[in-house]
Order: C-alpha cells, then structure tokens, then sequence
C-alpha cells in the first residue's frame, strides 16, 4: 500500500510529464487539480515546482497568496518579481507595483510577457479563488483571466469559476 508522500510525488512525477509534452501548450494547457481540504493540493504543487526546476525545461512561476481574501494583488506581485528574476519583465513591474492600478489593469499588464514566453512558463496557482473579495467589481477577473486569457501553461489548484471549467 502506498503512503501520501508516494502517492503525491508521483501525482507530481506524472504532471511534470504532461506539462513536458508537446500537447502542454497553448490556452487549452490547463491542469486543476482538486481534492478535500488537507488532501495535499499544495504539497503536490510544490513538488511539480521542484520537480520543473531540476528539469530546467520549464520556468515554474508559484503564484500564491497568504490565505486572506484580498490578496490577489500580493499574488500577482509576486509573480511578476519571479518573471523579473528570470529577466522576463521590461519596466512592467513599476506597473504592477502601483498601487493606483486595479487588479484586471495588473493582470493586463502581465498578459504580453506571458505571452511572449508562453513556451518557457507555467503559472502554478494555489487555491487562486480565495484570493479576491466578492464585492470587488472584478472579483471573478482572477479565475477568468488564469482560464481563459492566459496563454501558457497553467497548474491550478482548488475551485475554478463554475462557468470556466476546463474541459
């Protein structure tokens, strides 16, 4: 009988696989993976993150938040300063940085940048619906944007917006 730990780092081995392969492109090269609270979403995505940076074929970008419900824009901060490390960035991290600016103008600012190395990055996303408030004019942007608008790779953990789910 195999152990969680076993059971995760082959879940983990076995996504790697997939977003490796030729058909792990595009707007469709999209992964959620669900499971019961406590069930190792976060560990696996760790995992998946490791196993991508020991292959040095794809560029793992971890966009997570600390758990509070309006914090989407620390997330997406954080991705950009990941995309910045990897000399991704061109000045759109000043934008990103403003505090003026709204959440769908930040994500509009990543959108090229992701696009241009649609090939190289894979947003790894933990639980990214927990991150926005529902009275937030945009509060389902994050979740529509991660599924339908972003055009790499993208490992998301937890609920995507009813009407988004991949097929």
């Amino acid at each position: 009988m195999s152990g969680l730990d076993e059971l995760q780092n082959e879940l983990a081995e076995a996504l790697v696989e997939e977003l490796l392969s030729p058909l792990g492109t595009g707007q469709s090269a999209l992964w959620n993976l669900t499971g019961a609270v406590g069930s190792g979403k976060s560990t696996t995505l760790r995992l998946v993150e490791t196993k991508l940076r020991e292959s040095k074929s794809l560029i793992p970008i971890h966009l997570q938040a600390p758990g509070e419900v309006d914090s989407a824009p620390i997330a997406i901060l954080s991705a950009a300063t990941q995309l910045k490390a990897h000399q991704m960035l061109n000045g759109e991290l000043e934008r990103i940085c403003d505090p003026r600016l709204t959440l769908a103008e930040k994500l509009t600012a990543l959108g090229p940048t992701l696009e241009k190395h649609r090939n190289d990055v894979v947003l790894i996303c933990d639980e990214p619906l927990y991150w926005q408030r529902k009275e937030w004019g945009d509060s389902q942007n994050l979740g529509r944007w991660l599924v339908k608008e972003v055009p790499c790779r993208r490992l998301i953990s937890g609920r995507l917006p009813t009407s988004d789910n991949p097929d």
